[in-house]
């Protein structure tokens, strides 16, 4: 098992996905301790997306306390490419968010700074055979991010992170 390097460790904590109400979405919550298997529901869920797609990349700048955010337009195969050519980037730099929105449906996914994953779903909609397939169990369990922790960056993250930018068009905003 690979740790996943965005969140603090918590070996006792088995990977789980809770299923909440927010307004007329339901909101899926999902964290595992396990890199690989977070990486595994990330691509079942995206693959699960129209080729449409809209991305918002936030970098964090704890300096100011803000959030730098990055907008664009763009298809999902260049993105899981995009994602693909940098995936340890990807998934443990605990400096960045990315969320990737359906246009056809408005139904996104977000992973942040946490190692958590967030998918805002049609309520009409069950993805939770996804989360299990994937091996996450359904219950309520306390946030990582409620804990102590830290972020950590991998090495070149501001190199990886200027990359992801130009291949995928993303704007500044």
């Amino acid at each position: 098992m690979t740790m996943n390097p965005k969140s603090i460790e918590k070996k006792d904590a088995a990977p789980f996905f809770l299923i909440e109400k927010r307004g007329k979405d339901k909101r899926y919550t999902a964290w595992s301790g396990d890199l690989d298997q977070i990486k595994k529901l990330y691509g079942s869920l995206i693959d699960q997306f129209s080729e449409d797609i809209e991305i918002l990349f936030k970098i964090k700048k704890e300096e100011k306390k803000t959030w730098e955010n990055y907008y664009g337009k763009n298809n999902l195969s260049d993105l899981k490419r995009t994602i693909q050519k940098r995936e340890e980037w990807f998934f443990c730099d605990g400096e960045v968010q990315i969320s990737v929105k359906r246009i056809d449906t408005g139904e996104y996914l977000t992973f942040d700074e946490h190692g958590v994953l967030y998918l805002y779903a049609d309520p009409s909609k069950n993805y939770a055979a996804t989360f299990k397939a994937a091996g996450f169990q359904e219950e309520q369990e306390a946030a990582v991010f409620e804990e102590g922790h830290w972020h950590i960056s991998p090495k070149d993250s501001e190199k990886y992170r200027a990359d992801f930018l130009r291949e995928l068009h993303l704007e500044k905003v």
